[in-house]
């Protein structure tokens, strides 16, 4: 990280208590805990929005794959 910018948050107490603890236990700074989470909760929501994206185009390219197939079918049919 080139340069942190410093804010002031509030947070529940058992939340500060749960951030202390894994911060004492992996012997980190409770800035860089919250840091790390934040970008895990940043990262999830963008996979979670490719996901919706995904599963949008899914719909759309179905509809046109059996566009697709009836109108292989009509030329087919014609050569039968």
């Amino acid at each position: 990280m080139s340069q942190a910018a410093k804010i002031t948050i509030s947070l529940a107490p058992d939340l500060l208590r749960s951030i202390d603890e894994i911060a004492h236990q992996v012997a980190q700074a409770r800035s860089r805990i919250i840091q790390e989470a934040l970008a895990l909760y940043l990262k999830e929501k963008e996979r979670q929005e490719m996901i919706r994206g995904y599963q949008q185009m899914a719909k759309l390219n179905q509809e046109l794959a059996e566009e697709s197939m009836t109108a292989v079918n009509e030329v087919w049919a014609r050569y039968d």
